[in-house]
Order: C-alpha cells, then sequence, then structure tokens
C-alpha cells in the first residue's frame, strides 16, 4: 500500500499530551510503607510484604527472581520467599511461574484457578505447591488479606490489602504512568470500586502493582464517580 509512514505516526496539530508521565525504564526498588516495597522496570513489577521471618510477594512471575534480588538488596535481607500470590489466571499472569518454585515458595491461588495453574507448571503434586484461597471468603496470610472478588478483569481476582496501612494492592485495574494526572477511567474501574465497596474496609492509598503512581481512595472515589459510559445514539 506505501503509505506515508512519517505522516501516519506523527500526532494531529490539536494533539496535547495528557501529562508528564512516570520513568519506569530502570530496574527500582522502593519502599511502600512499613514493611511493603515495589520493585521492577517497566510493567514488570512485584510488591513484597515482609514478614517476621519470610516475604510474601504478588505481581510478575517472570521477573521475580530480578526483583525479589532488588528487595533483598533494599532491605539487607536474607529472608527467604515463602508465599507468591497469584491475582489471576490470565496468560501474562502464568508466564514465570516456575520461578516460584526454584525459589522454593508456594502459590497462592483462587480455587477457581487451581486447574489453570496446575496445567501452566505441568506438576502433579499440586497440593504440596498451591496454598487455595476458599470461594469469597477473606484469606490471611501473614499481615495481608487476600479478597476473592469478581471484577470485570476476572470472575475471581485476588486482592491484597494491608489493614494496617489502609492500603489495596491490586494488578492491572488502575495502572497509569501518568505522574499527577488523572488517568483513563474506564467502565472496568467503576466495576472494580463496586467490588472494594462491598467488601465494607477502611482503605487510604490504592497501589497497582505494575505502576509506580498511587491514589488516594478519595481521588479513585472521585474519578469513578465521575464516570459517564458512552452508549450509541437511538437507532
Amino acid at each position: 500500500l506505501n503509505p506515508d509512514l512519517k505522516k501516519a505516526f506523527s500526532h494531529y496539530d490539536s494533539y496535547q499530551p495528557w501529562g508528564e508521565v512516570i520513568d519506569s525504564s530502570k530496574m527500582t526498588g522502593k519502599q511502600l510503607a512499613k514493611g511493603i516495597y515495589q520493585a521492577g522496570q517497566g510493567r514488570s513489577k512485584t510488591v513484597f510484604f515482609e514478614q517476621e521471618d519470610h516475604f510474601i510477594a504478588i505481581g510478575g512471575a517472570h521477573v521475580l527472581k530480578a526483583n525479589f534480588e532488588q528487595i533483598r538488596t533494599l532491605t539487607k535481607s536474607e529472608k527467604p520467599l515463602l508465599h507468591f500470590v497469584l491475582t489471576h489466571h490470565h496468560r501474562s499472569n502464568l508466564r514465570g511461574l516456575n520461578h516460584v518454585l526454584e525459589l522454593n515458595a508456594k502459590l497462592v491461588v483462587a480455587n477457581a484457578h487451581k486447574e489453570a495453574v496446575t496445567s501452566a507448571l505441568n506438576i502433579n503434586d499440586s497440593e504440596q505447591k498451591l496454598v487455595i484461597v476458599p470461594d469469597r471468603e477473606p484469606f490471611e496470610l501473614g499481615d495481608l488479606t487476600l479478597f476473592d472478588i469478581p471484577t470485570a478483569h476476572s470472575q475471581h481476582y485476588l486482592l491484597g490489602y494491608s489493614e494496617t496501612n489502609k492500603m489495596i494492592i491490586a494488578e492491572e485495574h488502575f495502572e497509569t504512568d501518568l505522574k499527577t494526572a488523572k488517568p483513563r477511567i474506564y467502565k472496568d474501574m467503576v466495576i472494580f470500586s463496586d467490588a472494594l465497596k462491598s467488601l465494607n474496609i477502611e482503605i487510604d492509598i490504592l497501589v497497582d502493582i505494575r505502576s509506580w503512581r498511587q491514589f488516594s481512595m478519595d481521588e479513585f472515589s472521585g474519578w469513578v464517580n465521575s464516570f459517564n459510559g458512552k452508549t450509541c445514539p437511538e437507532g
């Protein structure tokens, strides 16, 4: 077809960026709250929860080893990884789960996703390597609480909650690279917000594992409450 590629990939005359973006190009590790850390590069990030004698991780498994090493350096700790929480069963999330087992940690998965996980790992003794979260029941894992909630992203989704910090930790539900500007709000976020309200828990901070940006609950609630769904004109 021989299109004019220079013209095809140039901005419109009226183009305006949404706002300044966060640079995630370098491996970084940082502390989010007491005992809670985040490490990674690009969208391949993991959140770690430090316990008395071990760590719990939630997030990207395919980069788990590198991210865990970054947090060990940051905390100057040799504590092992004991549990890795798989938020949901999509193909990209199942990638690299073997790294969890290589670190001698157990996989924490929703009951509904047990079959998908065992198939991805091609293991037989799943009971020895998996911790199953019962459907729709709060599950305590150290000082981390997991809630199995339905979202537009996954019918069974494991949401992390730190009651001490009033912080929720999710993945791919409100991710943005914008430093301060309002992110794009879409219907899935509204559905996610409704699921949060049904839990009846105190929330101050929202962390998306794949982004360095944190939101306050007031910010998030204001954004989703202002959402106007798009519909086709009648006829």
